[in-house]
């Protein structure tokens, strides 16, 4: 099984960089009080950083900017290190190409146009004693072999994370290039980040095990607008088949993950919260199904009355049309 590889990424860093100048970044956007103190040096740093021709909106609004620039030789190369694969629709491979023209000049223009070089390399050294104590922590928790178990299937990717001090804490998202599947993951960088790790990493094992049922998930589109109705999340954040998936993800970390981790550690976590308050948790910050999802999914894993996850998702789905589809009449 490949080693679990936590280290700086400076292209990542400097998109982050930029979008803590440009005040977009997700501590602004959340407005959190606690960051990490190199987001607060950073902030300060390049507090007067301005582009005349930039569109701040449309740099706002790439959920592909992250994925984008794992694609990229490192700062100031900024040549494409990756293809996209034969496989890929014309309408993904049209948005890839758009990225060139709509983002990478203004990241080019950050990295241009401050002393961003100077001040990476000076944080550096910090950075990488923070990866390197996170990667002691990764060594002693197995994390693909627990994946694989709750995800029931082996996936052959490489797992590489990305510690990143200016992301709100808790918060990541986990882009896949190829065989390599990024997790960016905010603070705190302890033991507590396996759980976000692990996260991140089940989103390619989500999009594989739900792909078998996309078109199923799509045709229930009614049941987003319902939830849209009582619960608020962003649509540039998720998609209905992006809710769906997110909710099955951390309806099998609560179920699954969450204690195989707990048990590879011979020392306790820092203090959980009771699965109950979990899901409350969850349902508070938009998750409006979560219950449902963890019943259907807890179910499962203790009995295995349905054959697999991709049964499991299709009881999810009869599930919440039965106990839902009624009241939107």
């Amino acid at each position: 099984m490949p080693k679990v590889i936590v280290k700086p990424n400076k292209n990542v860093f400097l998109l982050y960089a930029l979008l803590t100048a440009l005040h977009i970044d997700r501590i602004t956007a959340l407005k959190l009080l606690v960051a990490h103190p190199l987001r607060n040096q950073t902030a300060a740093h390049f507090q007067s950083y301005a582009n005349p021709d930039l569109d701040v909106t449309r740099i706002s609004e790439l959920p592909s900017k992250y994925f984008y620039v794992l694609t990229l030789n490192e700062a100031p190369n900024f040549s494409p290190k990756w293809e996209p694969p034969k496989d890929w629709t014309a309408e993904s491979l049209e948005q890839f190409q758009k990225l060139a023209g709509d983002f990478l000049p203004y990241l080019e223009h950050f990295y241009n146009n401050t002393d961003f070089e100077a001040f990476y390399q000076g944080i550096l050294p910090g950075y990488q004693a923070e990866c390197d104590a996170l990667q002691a922590i990764v060594d002693r928790a197995n994390l693909p072999s627990i994946l694989d178990a709750a995800w029931e299937e082996h996936f052959d990717f490489s797992m590489e994370i990305i510690p990143m001090p200016l992301e709100g804490k808790g918060s990541g998202v986990g882009p896949r290039v190829g065989n390599i599947t990024y997790q960016i993951i905010g603070p705190p960088f302890t033991k507590r980040a396996l759980y976000l790790i692990a996260h991140e990493a089940s989103h390619p094992r989500a999009r594989n095990v739900l792909a078998p049922i996309a078109e199923e998930i799509g045709k229930r589109k009614y049941l987003e607008d319902y939830a849209r109705q009582r619960v608020s999340y962003k649509t540039n954040v998720y998609s209905w088949p992006g809710y769906f998936e997110e909710q099955f993800m951390d309806a099998l970390q609560i179920a699954s993950i969450e204690p195989a981790l707990r048990g590879m550690h011979p020392e306790p976590f820092e203090k959980q919260l009771t699965v109950k308050k979990r899901l409350k948790w969850y349902a508070h910050w938009g998750k409006f199904y979560i219950r449902d999802f963890y019943a259907e999914i807890k179910q499962y894993k203790a009995t295995h009355a349905q054959k697999n996850l991709v049964e499991v998702g299709l009881s999810i789905l009869t599930r919440l049309e039965k106990k839902y589809k009624p009241m939107m009449e």
